[in-house]
Formats: C-alpha cells, sequence, structure tokens
C-alpha cells in the first residue's frame, strides 16, 4: 500500500514537472532535431588560418602538472594510429556500446594480441 502511494506521488510529481516545463522540453528536442546547415565560410581569425598542430609537448611547457597527469591517462592514447603504434589496441565494448582505447603493457608479446 505504502510503495503504491509512493510510485503514485512520484508520478504525479513527474507529470506535473513535464507538464509545467513543456515549452522548454519542445525547444530542446527541436533543437536537436532540425536539419542544420553546413558553414560556408571559414570562421576563423585570419592570425588562425596557418595555424597547426604543435604537439602535447609544446603543451608541457607552461602546464607541466596537467601534461603529466593527461599522459598517464587513456585520453592521451584516445586518436592514434594502431598501425604506427602497436601498443594500442582499439576494442569495442559491447556492455557499454562505445569505443575505447587501451594501452597494453609491453609484457604482451607482439602478434599475441
Amino acid at each position: 500500500m505504502k510503495r503504491s502511494y509512493i510510485v503514485g506521488l512520484v508520478t504525479i510529481a513527474t507529470l506535473t514537472i513535464s507538464w509545467i516545463e513543456r515549452p522548454k522540453i519542445f525547444d530542446y528536442y527541436n533543437q536537436l532535431t532540425k536539419i542544420r546547415e553546413p558553414l560556408t565560410e571559414d570562421l576563423r581569425d585570419n592570425s588562425q588560418l596557418k595555424a597547426s598542430f604543435v604537439g602535447s609537448a609544446k603543451c608541457m611547457e607552461c602546464h607541466e602538472e596537467q601534461y603529466h597527469s593527461w599522459k598517464v591517462s587513456r585520453h592521451s592514447k584516445m586518436i592514434q594510429d594502431v598501425d604506427n603504434n602497436s601498443s594500442v589496441l582499439l576494442q569495442t565494448s559491447q556492455s557499454f556500446q562505445m569505443m575505447q582505447i587501451l594501452t597494453l603493457g609491453s609484457d604482451i608479446p607482439s602478434g599475441k594480441v
């Protein structure tokens, strides 16, 4: 009896909040589902037009503590070419339905993955 009462109250509260917030919900849904036009112009500042990636070592010059924290994380290994770096394995995790990049230790013989 108590459980049914609590479930009923939670249901009524959820429906009430949804009704009150429906304009925001519909606006958000419309924003997510609208057809987007590709950009036709480059929005970068003129000083950035010839910019290129300088490498993570450049970041370390000013942000040493953050660099070392990042370097030992999986984040630093997210975008790597598996052909050029055999210590990185791209694996599909079906339980989470996402791509994960795992770093393998050097104790795993080459070709045994």
